[in-house]
């Protein structure tokens, strides 16, 4: 084999690897393309939520009835809550949480996951280290760290339109454990 075909042959084994990645390229990657999180976006509205995440636990309005927070509680340790403006009926934030320690917490995910339907992308941040979303989107745009040992990074899109929250917990191995995305 001359060194052209080996060449040849080669870089056509490496884009072959390399397009079989076991890692899924993930739009939410990027906060500017963070448009959607279980299925849902800032455009869902609410009578789309139960073909989406299933029938609701129940919901409450807040204090100012401005929103209706919708409850999904049907997994205790995997909490799911989604706030609609009363007025527009659009989504404006999906609240996720794993509730769970040590090895319930990636059971639990994997509940989740199934009961809702899960992107790979999305789930993948439950169980990351602060570091390491930090690695993949960027230096956030705020960061908290609360005495009670919750840690908190938040990135704001561009436009503003987009607003992310990881947080934290010492008692979780300082796991991602909850993800707030807010649309505005």
């Amino acid at each position: 084999m001359n060194m052209t075909k080996f060449t040849a042959a080669l870089f056509f084994i490496l884009l072959m690897l390399s397009s079989c990645s076991s890692e899924p390229e993930c739009q939410n990657s990027d906060i500017n393309s963070f448009d959607s999180f279980l299925g849902i976006t800032g455009e869902t509205k609410e009578i789309e939520l139960t073909k989406i995440l299933g029938e609701s636990t129940g919901g409450y309005y807040t204090d100012d009835n401005k929103s209706f927070i919708y409850t999904y509680h049907a997994l205790i340790d995997a909490p799911i809550a989604v706030a609609v403006n009363a007025n527009t009926t659009k989504v404006e934030t999906v609240l996720m949480e794993i509730l769970s320690l040590g090895e319930d917490f990636e059971k639990d995910l994997e509940k989740a996951a199934k009961k809702y339907n899960l992107d790979l992308c999305d789930s993948r941040f439950f169980g990351m280290k602060k570091d390491e979303i930090i690695a993949e989107m960027g230096e956030p745009d705020a960061e908290d760290n609360s005495a009670t040992g919750v840690y908190s990074i938040t990135y704001n899109s561009d436009n503003q339109k987009t607003s992310v929250n990881f947080k934290f917990f010492d008692e979780q191995d300082k796991m991602c454990s909850s993800v707030i995305v807010n649309w505005f």
